[in-house]
């Protein structure tokens, strides 16, 4: 994604986390996983659809907490 290119292109500093569902309708597999490359930290959730903040609101708030930790130190 264009996205991804761009922010690594910004001065200043960036801290790119991808948390994606391994069953998610609205993008493949295969092109989450291309995300991979502009991603500080990627993580694929397991039985993860569109709707993960519901169904994995405490996987996604640990990752959320642990790259604020990592960003902030």
């Amino acid at each position: 994604m264009d996205v991804f290119e761009t922010l690594r292109d910004d001065e200043g500093e960036t801290f790119v986390v991808v948390i994606a569902g391994d069953k998610d309708f609205a993008a493949p597999q295969r092109v989450m996983r291309s995300w991979e490359r502009y991603a500080d930290e990627f993580v694929m959730l397991r039985g993860c659809a569109h709707d993960g903040l519901r169904s994995h609101t405490e996987e996604i708030l640990a990752v959320a907490r642990r790259a604020f930790d990592r960003f902030l130190s």
